[in-house]
């Protein structure tokens, strides 16, 4: 019997589970992996939202998918593919035995105020740091987001955790040459162990970036 393989996925903020298509784009199609995607928050589709939930129990939800995984099958392959904040919060967890890690758009700082501002520009969006806030997004959807999420946002620090993780997993960063969210972010201080590689394409390698992504991560992640 062949050694099973999973690409368990860590996706964005505010979003569901496939992080707006790109895991099932970029990556469900690899040979013989099975992928396994879940919810940080909670999506609401007939309402068009989702609650974030604070980073605390984001790193518990992924532990008990792995832990999930890897009981029902101790000798496979896992690998994990990160976008955007999933990569900060697969690196809060640090699970040991994943193979190789790919990270995409990842943040390399925390910015608390620039990612209020930015959702600011829509007149609908309503921030209470007190309390709830409500951001609306260009595409109709709102992301809810409580006071703890903020809260625990704001002393974290990414480079200092993707450099940790990097000591026990094979790490792959992939960063958006025209990325619309984050910007131009600078990734001084990642460890020399770190692959880090610059691709074409906006935040979410969306539009002809994503076949470019998807042989990235084809070749990567190939038992």
């Amino acid at each position: 019997m062949s050694q099973k393989h999973f690409i368990v996925c860590s996706h964005g903020f505010g979003v569901a589970k496939d992080d707006r298509g790109l895991f099932p784009d970029a990556v469900a199609s690899i040979a013989d992996a099975e992928i396994i995607m879940f919810n940080y928050g909670i999506v609401d589709e007939h309402q068009k939202t989702v609650i974030v939930t604070p980073f605390s129990h984001q790193v518990k939800t992924l532990e008990g998918v792995l832990s999930e995984t890897r009981g029902k099958h101790p000798d496979a392959i896992i690998d994990l593919v990160c976008h955007s904040q999933g990569c900060i919060t697969a690196a809060l967890l640090a699970p040991k035995n994943i193979r190789r890690t790919i990270m995409l758009s990842p943040p390399y700082r925390l910015d608390v105020q620039k990612t209020i501002d930015r959702f600011k520009q829509n007149p609908q969006t309503l921030i209470d740091m007190n309390g709830v806030s409500h951001l609306v997004r260009a595409d109709g959807t709102t992301t809810i987001v409580p006071k703890e999420f903020w809260e625990e946002a704001r002393d974290k620090h990414p480079v200092e955790l993707y450099n940790i993780f990097s000591e026990i997993t094979d790490l792959f960063i992939v960063n958006a040459n025209q990325d619309n969210v984050l910007g131009a972010e600078d990734s001084t201080g990642l460890s020399r162990k770190i692959k880090n590689a610059n691709m074409d394409g906006d935040h979410g390698f969306k539009g002809d970036a994503r076949m470019g992504l998807k042989l990235f991560i084809q070749n990567i992640l190939k038992k």
